[in-house]
């Protein structure tokens, strides 16, 4: 199962964890996996782009973490993105209980 743990400084989103495999089937044919990935790497390359900053990322196979500077916190562009995302995985978890979970921290 895929745990997607979205971490907050008081309200504001600060990043997020993803780790673990859907296992919803076989590798390059697991479309919850693909969704994850889409729509993280996505968000990512787009915060940067959009607020044209760094931000912290670790990975490794299976696990991914992000976390955002303090200036890009607040950013609206970043706010929209990160919320938008959000709704996705919490859809795709609706829709694949057993292969994803969104979590708050």
């Amino acid at each position: 199962m895929i745990a997607v743990e979205i971490l907050y400084d008081g309200s504001n989103i600060k990043g997020f964890t993803v780790e673990g495999h859907a296992e919803y089937a076989q590798y390059g044919e697991d479309i919850v996996c693909s969704s994850v990935s889409i729509l993280t790497i996505g968000t990512i390359n787009s915060i940067i782009r959009m607020c044209k900053k760094e931000i912290k990322i670790e990975q490794d196979d299976g696990y991914i973490q992000v976390l955002l500077p303090k200036s890009i916190m607040k950013k609206d562009e970043a706010i929209i993105l990160l919320t938008s995302m959000i709704y996705n995985l919490k859809d795709l978890e609706q829709n694949y209980p057993n292969n994803i979970q969104v979590l708050t921290k």
